[in-house]
Parts: C-alpha cells; sequence; structure tokens
C-alpha cells in the first residue's frame, strides 16, 4: 500500500472514531449464521470485493476483518482452510 492510500484510510479511520457513541452502530457479519463456512465465506468474500470496488475503506476493513475470523476461527481442518482460501485470490490470504 502506497503511503498516499495509507494515510487516506488512516484519516477516515480517525474520523470515524471521533463519532458520539451514539452515532456508533454495531457491524454485523454479511452472512447468515446457519449459512454453510462455504457460503459464509463466498458471501462475505463478495461483500468484500463490492466494498472495495465503492472504495469504502471502513467496509472493506471489516469485510476483510469478518472474513479473516471466517477462515482462521471457523474452519476445523487445515484441509477446510485451504479449501476456502482456495475461493479468495491471494492478494486477500
Amino acid at each position: 500500500m502506497n503511503s498516499e492510500n495509507f494515510e487516506i484510510v488512516l484519516k477516515e479511520l480517525q474520523i470515524s472514531m471521533t463519532l458520539p457513541d451514539e452515532e456508533i452502530q454495531p457491524m454485523v457479519p454479511p452472512y447468515q449464521t446457519d449459512a454453510t463456512i462455504t457460503q459464509k465465506v463466498r458471501l462475505t468474500y463478495q461483500t468484500l470485493l463490492r466494498s472495495t470496488r465503492m472504495r469504502n475503506h471502513l467496509l472493506s476493513l471489516v469485510n476483510a476483518f469478518y472474513l479473516g475470523q471466517l477462515i482462521d476461527n471457523a474452519t476445523i481442518s487445515p484441509a477446510q482452510r485451504t479449501l476456502q482460501m482456495a475461493t479468495i485470490t491471494k492478494h486477500y490470504c
């Protein structure tokens, strides 16, 4: 990430950190909790790509967080983790 992009993301995060507590809404995962792990990963990845295309940096970070949580915590075995990581590009791995 070049320094210009880093500065843009940093400024957006700093702006969002100065909001009053009553304006902060909790972020919910972009998937249904009863979906399969494959469905969750696919939907979260699609949501990440969409937020990146829209240049919504904060939402992209949130979606990347949820994708990482799914791959790190929801997969049971290394084989399942490898299978789920095969659905996303190396850039996000």
